[in-house]
């Protein structure tokens, strides 16, 4: 497993164009630009990594502003552990079903050509 750490959203922004990660893991309060919106740039050219935000902040007060992101799930500061691995593994699994479906989908379609 390979992991880097970016210290703001616009750095978050340049290590998703250049790795293919399976999760991205994104603090919303972070300097030069919030998380929230280094999300929406990223989904500009990846629409399928599952992205969870990290936050210290109390959900309902950015409720509004996350209502309408592309992120993927949220999680609030201090999280629980087992929630925490819970919900990345849940991410992680449904991104290979649907690898895996796209990939089956694509065998079928050769087969069915020949």
């Amino acid at each position: 497993m390979t992991s880097n750490l970016s210290i703001n959203g616009k750095e978050a922004i340049s290590l998703a164009k250049a790795n293919n990660y399976d999760i991205i893991l994104m603090d919303i309060n972070m300097p030069e630009m919030d998380g929230i919106e280094a999300s929406r740039i990223i989904r500009t050219f990846n629409k399928t990594v599952p992205i969870i935000a990290l936050t210290a902040l109390d959900f309902e007060d950015i409720k509004p502003s996350i209502k309408n992101s592309d992120l993927n799930d949220v999680l609030s500061k201090p999280y629980d552990e087992s929630q925490f691995i819970i919900t990345i593994l849940n991410h992680l699994k449904s991104k290979s079903l649907k690898r895996k479906s796209l990939r089956s989908s694509s065998v079928k379609k050769f087969k069915s050509i020949n």
